[in-house]
């Protein structure tokens, strides 16, 4: 929808400033006489076929309003037949555009209201009373006109001659919200009014213009319509409104037909007349796509399909979106509407003319696209140019400022796939060199996946061996959906650390049966990972908002894999405080905890501080005073049966990370998906894999997600302190840290020496799996697994040996993972965890050689130390 209205207002007053309601606001008169009218017969019934369309009607070219942009640039993508008498004032304009509209099979008309409950003259409210006269002459020529429901233009919640910013969430606020839906109707005749089982019609724009809205919005509006109109609403509300609505639709069908509950159908997109606005065209296609998306509802079975459609526009011609009569495209898409229409109100089936054949293949080469397009928008994360590479042009991926990986998106013609469900494949052709990988991630409609996760579905890992040859990768989407909802494309080729550079990508279609199966658990781990890692989360770090967030979908996720999460105090949270000092280690300052000080300069000493390739600790910088924060251990168990069903086995991994820091002046995120979504994400799937086990264990599981492990182990220090089962009937632990990278096959294991039994499970069940086994016997490593050494239970570590690069950088993001090799060491854990389940004998322990008691008990000591400040306050 275009915004020249509001560009108008700031140009009017530029020092305009959001304001609050006063507490004592109160609605002017209305600007109509029809508030206390009686409600008219409903003119249409729910379930009734019916086809609505916005119509714009504030243009004056007397005035040049909306006509003539302010700078005397022509306002208008397309154009009337004629400018004469073209004029919200004219009710000859309006009597020949709902003339079209019945010759289109249109039934209501949605006037886009600008209006605002205030004493200011405008033109939304000026335009109401010739178009309702226009529409009474055509009654009395005994014509069938559409009736008139409202379009909410919900802008006006922010910019509005009052200068306020509307909180839909006070009482003066939902009185706004209702007085500009009030002045609309008031303007309206019943008679006029587009009414379904009697309640108008009411199309709501965005929610994001108001300054807040709750649930309660709604029905305040609705009690306050019912005392003045006799009826209740019929709201069709845009997808994110909170509170119940008749109706759901999504705008931006004029780019992408929407099948909610409303559908939307438009004939393409064209701003390129709007001042200001970067170039976006969805080309009309002679029309094609305009079938296309009526071809989608029409698909339905007549019972499935969407009863109330929604075409996105008459005759919004800055975005060149209307199907009204224009000098570009004449009566061509009143007629084809027409034709559509009445298929539609008849609940027939497309005629196969009609039908737009999808194609099976599509591909893009720099110099030319067949059906797939690169998606490059200068203020997106996808930045890429075409450099000629020995005579052979390429794409290249660039750096952007959003974050340290680089994207190239890809956008597929809806003649291959628009907003479906099918296997495709994709195979890419790239340069041997460059990063160390590349991902790919997808619009998915996979129905295990939800948000983000959904959005950008992982669809595997490319790695590169830098041999600096072209080789070719291919990738099994199982649930492309391709609607356009990864960042405005269908699907991502993701890198970190340089340059990737490709030449040419492909996507196919294909059968079911034929599809190479991309593994459940590695993209159930993928979509963990994103969730845990993305952006919302905030970098994971301690007294952030995002680290609550990742706690509580710990907790949601045990217990909807049906564990019990009520050991802490009647719940999953063990709760403590983070303000512990750093435990020794042999090695030094444990070096996962360096640098975990909030502080200004924390981002440049961040980039400067992690452990180097060869090992090297980083010195570690001065840490400024810490207020303790409350965090928390996130605890479930598999409980086991039998006699040993009191002794446990523990499973962990940490959760948090470095949270966020400045570099200069813009902050930046630490998502930390190796370090550490990537254990978290695998103690979930070995969750799974237990909980869905028909055979109890003989001994028990306990999960434990960790917190503040990068302040110095505290959250485990705090557990072997207080913890909720006994630590003598701890049979071993089993931890997760940094398993995202997996490079040859290989995994490391760290501390199984405490054990011999433990030794020689840790090394069966990796050759079981197909991994290569680096065992470090001498090695404790340092990592939350230590704090349970330190009290005689048998440990292992579970590490991957990539990943190096990333380590505590903000490039530790999703496309570096390897998550089919997190799900192999998820499963070789699972295994694992059976085994020391249904052992006869519980691992007995033994010191490693690492150093023996008095290492061990000075360790202890300061992790006591370290637990005994992270007490919660009485």
């Amino acid at each position: 929808m275009t915004r020249t209205a509001v560009l108008l207002l700031f140009l009017l007053a530029p020092a305009l400033r959001a304001a609050e309601l006063p507490a004592d606001f109160q609605l002017p008169d209305p600007p109509g006489a029809f508030v206390s009218a009686p409600p008219a017969a409903t003119a249409f019934r729910q379930g009734q076929p019916l086809v609505a369309t916005t119509y714009f009607y504030w243009y004056d070219n007397a005035t040049k309003a909306h006509v003539i942009n302010h700078d005397g640039t022509d306002a208008l993508t397309d154009h009337p037949k004629t400018l004469d008498g073209f004029s919200y004032k004219n009710v000859d304009w309006h009597a020949g555009e709902l003339e079209d509209m019945i010759a289109a099979g249109i039934d209501a008309a949605l006037p886009v209201y600008w209006g605002e409950p205030t004493k200011v003259a405008q033109w939304s409210n000026e335009g109401l009373p010739p178009l309702v006269a226009a529409r009474e002459r055509l009654l009395k020529q005994g014509k069938r006109p559409p009736a008139i429901g409202m379009f909410y233009d919900t802008s006006t919640l922010r910019h509005n001659a009052r200068q306020a910013h509307v909180d839909l969430t006070t009482p003066q606020g939902q009185t706004w919200f209702y007085g500009t839906i009030r002045d609309f109707f008031s303007l309206i005749p019943p008679e006029h009014r587009a009414t379904i089982d009697g309640r108008p019609l009411v199309f709501l724009y965005t929610s994001a213009f108001a300054k807040a809205v709750d649930q309660r919005l709604f029905p305040a509006v609705r009690a306050m319509f019912r005392k003045d109109f006799g009826s209740d609403l019929f709201l069709v509300k845009m997808h994110g409104w909170p509170g119940e609505a008749e109706s759901e639709y999504q705008w931006g069908a004029a780019i992408s037909p929407q099948l909610l509950a409303t559908a939307g159908v438009g004939p393409g997109y064209d701003h390129s007349a709007v001042p200001g606005r970067a170039p976006l065209v969805r080309s009309r296609d002679e029309g094609r796509f305009y079938r296309f998306g009526w071809q989608k509802v029409l698909d339905r079975a007549p019972d499935e399909r969407p009863w109330l459609v929604h075409v996105e526009t008459w005759n919004e011609l800055h975005e060149g979106t209307e199907i009204c009569e224009t000098k570009e495209y004449g009566r061509q898409y009143i007629d084809l509407t027409r034709r559509l229409a009445d298929v539609f109100h008849a609940r027939g089936k497309l005629d196969p003319a009609d039908r737009i054949a999808q194609v099976d293949s599509v591909s893009a080469l720099p110099e030319k696209s067949q059906g797939l397009r690169p998606h490059i928008s200068p203020d997106g994360d996808g930045l890429a140019k075409v450099i000629d590479l020995a005579g052979e042009k390429c794409w290249r991926t660039q750096p952007n400022r959003h974050s340290d990986s680089r994207y190239l998106y890809f956008d597929a013609d809806y003649t291959f796939l628009e907003d479906g469900l099918e296997p495709v494949r994709v195979t890419v052709e790239y340069l041997d060199a460059g990063p160390d990988r590349f991902a790919l991630e997808y619009d998915s409609a996979d129905p295990a996946a939800e948000g983000i996760a959904q959005r950008f579905r992982h669809a595997g890992v490319q790695k590169i061996s830098g041999k600096n040859n072209w080789q070719k990768a291919t990738f099994d989407l199982p649930y492309a959906r391709f609607a356009g909802r990864a960042n405005g494309a269908d699907f991502r080729l993701g890198c970190s650390g340089a340059e990737l550079t490709i030449r040419r990508v492909t996507v196919e279609r294909i059968e079911q049966n034929t599809t190479k199966t991309i593994d459940e658990a590695t993209a159930r781990i993928a979509a963990d990972v994103e969730r845990l890692a993305s952006d919302a989360m905030q970098g994971r770090g301690i007294g952030t908002e995002g680290l609550d967030r990742a706690a509580e979908f710990l907790a949601e996720r045990f217990n909807k894999l049906g564990l019990r999460t009520d050991l802490a105090g009647g719940g999953p949270f063990q709760v403590f405080l983070s303000s512990a000092p750093v435990p020794k280690t042999k090695q030094g300052v444990d070096w996962k905890t360096i640098d975990q000080a909030a502080g200004r300069q924390s981002a440049k000493i961040a980039e400067k501080s992690p452990r180097s390739e060869v090992g090297k600790p980083a010195e570690a910088q001065p840490k400024p005073m810490r207020q303790p924060v409350e965090v928390k251990n996130v605890v479930a168990v598999l409980e086991g049966e039998g006699p040993r069903a009191d002794e446990v086995i523990v499973v962990g991994a940490h959760y948090d990370h470095l949270g966020m820091r400045l570099k200069g002046e813009q902050p930046v995120v630490f998502n930390g998906a190796n370090d550490n979504a990537s254990g978290t994400a695998a103690v979930l799937e070995v969750a799974r894999i237990l909980s869905q086990r028909e055979k109890k264990l003989p001994r028990s599981v306990l999960f434990i997600a960790f917190s503040a492990e990068e302040r110095g182990l505290v959250g485990s220090f705090y557990y072997v302190k207080h913890p909720l089962l006994p630590l003598k009937k701890t049979v071993a632990m089993v931890n997760l840290d940094m398993v995202g990278c997996i490079e040859g096959d290989a995994v490391m294991a760290s501390g199984s020496a405490t054990s011999k039994l433990l030794t020689k499970m840790v090394g069966r069940a990796a050759h079981e799996h197909g991994l290569n086994l680096i065992e470090l016997p001498g090695n404790i490593g340092g990592s939350d697994h230590i704090p349970f050494y330190t009290h005689e239970v048998p440990v292992v570590h579970w590490m991957t040996t990539g990943g190096r690069l990333h380590y505590h950088r903000p490039s530790d993001d999703l496309e570096t993972l390897d998550c089919g090799g997190i799900a192999r060491i998820a499963a070789m854990a699972a295994d694992l965890v059976v085994e020391l389940a249904e052992a006869e004998e519980r691992p007995e322990y033994k010191d490693s050689g690492w150093g023996g008691t008095i290492i061990r008990n000075a360790i202890r000591l300061m992790g006591s130390a370290a637990s005994a400040m992270a007490e919660p306050r009485q």
